[in-house]
């Protein structure tokens, strides 16, 4: 059986290219409605909020390597970063980013900056904003507690590859303003989930790009993923409903 793997695994590779052509050929250019995720929601208020206000947001990626362990949740934090510069690309304080990883600091301003040229506003940025903010969970969390403290921050979003020491990063993001959080530690969801008003819980992390609007593919992405995990429900349900059938008789 193990030898089919590979093919089983390459077949459902190829329906899910599949699903998200034809779901993004099936948009035409509408946004597909979703369940409602009360932190994703908030995403847009609290940038708002913080134009209005002079402040900045603080987007903490967290301790993941773009080529390593965590990059699927730095991946979904950088899709992420693009929508909340887009949105506060007209502030006189750009969002400031902080990771523990260098690769992703150096994608963080690439992500800015591409939003902003964009946007047409590039003079407005400055390399700065995306910050190698310590190296290891003790120096990454005590860097972006430093720049919550210190950049004059009012909305914090915490999402990334970070375990308990999230909290740390969370209560001070708290004690400035909102905090929205999505990490993917077990350890680390407890931890934002007693601590911030909008936790966002397991795979809700990596729909970001789609709740944020981010591109059509994303949302295209997600609906395949719905699709695929449909499949799955029944494919377990038939192999139980034949098993107990080739049982009995």
């Amino acid at each position: 059986m193990e030898a089919y793997y590979p093919w089983i695994a390459f077949f459902l590779a190829l329906i899910l290219a599949g699903l998200i052509l034809i779901f993004n050929l099936m948009q035409r250019g509408r946004w597909p409605v979703f369940r409602d995720l009360p932190g994703y929601n908030e995403v847009s208020s609290d940038v708002g909020a913080s134009v209005e206000a002079g402040t900045r947001v603080h987007v903490a990626l967290g301790e993941g390597q773009i080529i390593g362990p965590g990059a699927e949740a730095e991946l979904a934090g950088l899709s992420a970063l693009a929508k909340v510069a887009q949105a506060a690309s007209i502030s006189d304080r750009p969002p400031v980013v902080t990771s523990s990883d260098g690769l992703t600091s150096l994608l963080s301003q690439d992500v800015m900056y591409s939003t902003y040229r964009q946007m047409r506003v590039e003079e407005r940025f400055d390399h700065d904003l995306g910050r190698l903010a310590g190296l290891g969970p003790a120096g990454y969390t005590a860097g972006a507690m430093i720049t919550t403290s210190t950049e004059k921050v009012s909305a914090t979003f915490v999402i990334g590859a970070m375990g308990a020491e999230a909290a740390l990063i969370a209560d001070a993001g708290a004690q400035h303003g909102t905090v929205i959080a999505a990490v993917t530690d077990p350890v680390g969801q407890a931890a934002v989930f007693a601590t911030t008003d909008h936790p966002l819980i397991g795979e809700e992390l990596f729909a970001a790009g789609a709740y944020l609007k981010v591109s059509h593919t994303h949302a295209a992405s997600l609906q395949a993923q719905d699709v695929l995990r449909w499949i799955a429900i029944a494919a377990i349900l038939l192999g139980a409903l034949a098993s107990t059938f080739l049982r009995l008789f």
